[in-house]
């Protein structure tokens, strides 16, 4: 199959997205700006057909595309579902967000539309060149939009720190490619893979070519210690954008980290299992970084007051708890950590949502403004009740849906032999509990930090808030139809 016959055949999701990028930067450039269409309408659009071209895409077996460099498999396919919905799910909550309403709308679209593109294009990477182009696209516009409220100098600061550390990270990730390519010869994972097998590699350059790829790749995880950047990026971005690189960027991330590892580094022992390749204990140093990532996540986590700093510590310690799944290096590992990040999406995106409505209501993100929110209104009330269930969810108590995440990645690591760090995960797991509960405690318990009341919620926003919880309470119970899914699209092309 030639590669324009490639495109017409499976990459029509990407072709909407392209085109919906055009439009948007159409709009953007036309003078006439009381006739244009809404670019958040034009942009959501653009993602529910992108998404429909997605799962419509019929292809009966996992393929190798363009000599090579792209990877069209279940698993890849699994992983862009996901980045189009938290698109989806965060063009809704820009299109009322006050940290986007005064800005030029149009342009942001476009660049969250090429942001969720290059996402996709990093899931199904299946060589060095690729995944450097599509880390580097992926980068380059979270950048922009991270510097988008261009009136607020903690968005400037943000983002100068966000390029230092991406070109940083982006540099040492090539220059590991680089000593890699050198040392095999092949770009290409399963190439890699073959010189690896063959065991003519040196295991020394290997392992610091494998140290510098993974600094690359974990910081785009926002894993310790490349994990600096996160939280002062989470606060100076706009709310939706913050959402978006909390979810989406991260998903990609552990995507082209477990085809990495899993294709180019490892050697199939059966079915369902894996063994390293190269002469490198590489699962026990991801092992060791996911220990580490969860416990500075969760106990830096304990001492914030801001609510988007906040959410970045958590989500660290939430990459520290997807990096047990890889560290299992099995196929029941591969199944917890694409279960992770459906629920995941559920209960941080609905987390975000409920932040964005204080933002919007009051102008604050500070949690200590949280107090008593259940006894201001109705729509108070509702927002405490659902910001609960996401906090108990992110904790990973039952019955919500984020115990049962937890369950399965669990259940790898002690399959794997990997008693200490099940351990640790437990350990961290209560650490967690304190400071979701205080933030409870502050909603639920305490007095009411203003005499001012919820009011005038977006309904939109109102909607897509019950959804999330409803799904999340919904999961916790009755969790197949997410199993299913998952265990028939753990398939990577090998």
């Amino acid at each position: 199959m030639t590669n324009i016959e490639s495109i017409k055949a499976f990459f029509s999701s990407e072709l909407v997205l392209i085109l919906g990028i055009f439009l948007l930067l159409f709009v953007a450039i036309r003078k006439r700006k009381n006739t244009q269409p809404s670019p958040g309408v034009l942009a959501l659009i653009t993602l529910l057909l992108s998404l429909f071209a997605l799962v419509f895409t019929h292809f009966t077996d996992s393929v190798s595309l363009f000599s090579g460099m792209i990877a069209l498999d279940p698993f890849g396919q699994f992983f862009k579902v996901i980045i189009i919905s938290v698109a989806i799910v965060c063009v809704v909550m820009a299109s009322r967000s006050k940290d986007i309403v005064t800005m030029p709308r149009p342009e942001f679209y476009a660049f969250l539309l090429f942001l969720t593109l290059s996402l996709n294009i990093l899931c199904v990477a299946n060589h060095l060149l690729t995944i450097y182009l599509a880390v580097e696209m992926s980068s380059l516009v979270s950048y922009m939009l991270t510097i988008f409220m261009t009136d607020d100098s903690r968005s400037e600061e943000a983002g100068l720190k966000y390029v230092l550390y991406g070109g940083v990270a982006s540099g040492i990730m090539i220059f590991g490619m680089s000593l890699l390519y050198g040392l095999t010869g092949h770009l290409g994972l399963a190439e890699i893979r073959g010189v690896l097998e063959a065991g003519q590699a040196d295991p020394l350059v290997l392992f610091l070519a494998t140290i510098m790829i993974f600094a690359g790749l974990g910081y785009k995880m926002a894993i310790a210690p490349f994990h600096m950047w996160s939280p002062d990026v989470y606060e100076g971005a706009p709310m939706p954008v913050t959402a978006f690189l909390s979810v989406a960027s991260k998903a990609g991330a552990f995507a082209i980290t477990l085809r990495f590892f899993l294709v180019a580094f490892s050697s199939m022992a059966g079915n369902d299992i894996w063994v390293a390749l190269g002469k490198i204990d590489w699962p026990f140093l991801i092992a060791a970084l996911s220990a580490l990532t969860m416990t500075v996540g969760n106990v830096i986590a304990l001492h914030q007051k801001n609510i988007k700093r906040f959410l970045a510590y958590s989500s660290i310690a939430h990459a520290g708890y997807l990096l047990m799944g890889v560290a299992a290096v099995s196929r029941i590992g591969v199944e917890a950590i694409m279960f992770y990040f459906v629920i995941y999406l559920l209960m941080n995106l609905g987390a975000f949502f409920v932040a964005t409505i204080i933002a919007n209501q009051f102008q604050t993100e500070n949690m200590e403004d949280y107090k008593g929110l259940v006894k201001q209104g109705s729509f108070g009330t509702f927002l405490a009740i659902s910001m609960t269930i996401f906090l108990f969810s992110l904790t990973g108590i039952p019955p919500f849906a984020g115990f049962v995440a937890k369950w399965y990645i669990f259940q790898a690591v002690i399959d794997a032999n990997l008693y200490w760090l099940a351990v640790v995960g437990v350990l961290n797991a209560g650490i967690a509990l304190v400071y979701y509960v205080r933030l409870i405690k502050y909603m639920i318990i305490d007095e009411q930090a203003s005499e001012m009341l919820v009011k005038n919620i977006n309904s939109r926003y109102l909607s897509f808030v019950a959804v999330l919880a409803f799904f999340t309470l919904l999961f916790g119970l009755y969790f197949a139809p997410i199993a299913n899914w998952v265990k028939a699209s753990a398939y990577l092309l090998y």
